[in-house]
């Protein structure tokens, strides 16, 4: 058995033990927190090397990832790049995972040796450590789902603008900008300039639309639903209303006069509009909120774009200085192309000196390759793909 199957067992064995002790501390009897005391120890004593080594490994890989060691000019997708920031996060939520069960431990501490008996229910412990993995996932992800990131980051917002809508409308709308920009602020401070990049015109346009188009959708249907449910209401909503009045002259007094009795049904049909045009207003204005954000995100992302982009500027007038291109160091050049992207890249393979010189560096560096199968297969589909769409562009220019 490898130690990636031992590794993976342990982890395993040592999840159930956690979840154990977080029920035993939740009983509030000594006996059973005293041995939830003993589980806990016992795993962090078992865990307490493997700690060493995932935070030494988080200093180096930060370290290294911040100097832009693995990010290669000539790796397709920037794989080794990709592979390095997600051992760092695994590295990063083993930690809080440990740091969570040692919170535990503390909490069963205080509770044993001070008489301080907490009780805390075993869903919320269940709840908040599943919150942990969650955060762990979400972020996990976001190199990789950077633009699906970037359209329902507005989602969470607007929900805490319509709970709060009941109780002030200005109130509710300064907070849903603040929370709209603090959130996509921390969006663009923990995403890379090469995959914040991948958030261009296109993706900006296609939010806008999406942000046009499911309002106008759900106010289609729920017209379509409304119109047909208000024809249908009316006549049970007067004849609910007749029905509960008590007083019988007055009931025989709005049978007997016409022009009355059509007067009420005029009342509620109206009623019943007015309803329906708050609700239209209601999905304009979830549209407008819903088209700011994407408006705010955007200028929030371009403005760190352009900062890197000046930075860009400045390491390729550097280049541009230096007459002896033996002279130019390979990380300048690197460190203009992470900045500046893809139009820095063809200004500096324009000079076939420099793009001899990436090349050449880079071929003694070690790329990562994909080891899942699935994923090699998806690549290989995708390059076959692309190699056919290109013969047949080729095919019809010639």
């Amino acid at each position: 058995m490898d130690n990636g199957s031992n590794s993976n067992i342990k982890q395993f064995l040592s999840i159930i033990l956690g979840f154990i002790s977080m029920y035993l501390v939740t009983t509030n009897n000594k006996m059973l927190m005293l041995l939830s005391m003993g589980l806990i120890v016992s795993l962090i004593c078992s865990w307490y090397s493997s700690l060493k080594i995932w935070i030494h490994k988080v200093e180096l890989l930060y370290k290294e990832i911040r100097a832009r060691k693995y990010f290669f000019v000539t790796d397709n997708g920037y794989r080794t790049d990709l592979k390095k920031r997600r051992e760092l996060g695994e590295y990063i939520y083993k930690i809080t995972n440990f740091g969570f069960f040692f919170i535990v431990f503390m909490l069963i501490i205080f509770s044993t040796f001070f008489g301080k008996i907490v009780s805390v229910p075993i869903y919320m412990l269940v709840i908040i450590f599943l919150c942990i993995a969650m955060i762990g996932i979400i972020l996990q992800a976001r190199n990789y789902l950077t633009s699906l990131y970037y359209y329902l980051i507005p989602i969470l917002p607007l929900l805490f603008y319509i709970d709060l809508l009941g109780s002030s409308e200005i109130i509710a709308l300064i907070l849903f900008f603040l929370l709209i920009a603090v959130i996509y602020l921390i969006f663009v401070l923990i995403i890379p300039i090469h995959f914040l990049r991948k958030i261009n015109n296109t993706t900006l346009i296609f939010g806008v639309l999406l942000s046009i188009v499911i309002p106008i959708l759900f106010d289609v249907i729920n017209g379509y639903f409304s119109e047909n449910f208000l024809s249908r209401i009316d006549s049970l909503v007067y004849s609910e209303f007749i029905n509960s009045i008590e007083n019988q002259q007055v009931l025989n007094f709005i049978i007997d006069n016409p022009d009355l009795n059509n007067f009420l049904k005029v009342i509620f049909h109206t009623m019943g509009r007015v309803s329906l045009i708050e609700q239209k207003e209601f999905l304009s204005q979830i549209s407008f909120l819903w088209l700011s954000s994407y408006a705010i995100g955007s200028l929030i992302i371009n403005t760190k774009l352009k900062v890197a982009s000046l930075v860009a500027e400045d390491l390729y007038s550097k280049i541009q200085d230096i007459r002896n291109r033996e002279n130019i160091e390979y990380e300048v050049v690197r460190d203009c192309i992470y900045f500046g992207g893809e139009r820095f890249q063809e200004l500096i393979f324009y000079d076939k000196s420099l793009k001899w010189k990436i090349r050449e560096k880079e071929k003694e560096l070690q790329f990562y390759q994909e080891t899942n199968k699935a994923i090699r297969f998806a690549q290989w589909m995708r390059t076959k793909i692309i190699k056919l769409l290109k013969r047949l562009i080729y095919k019809e220019i010639h």
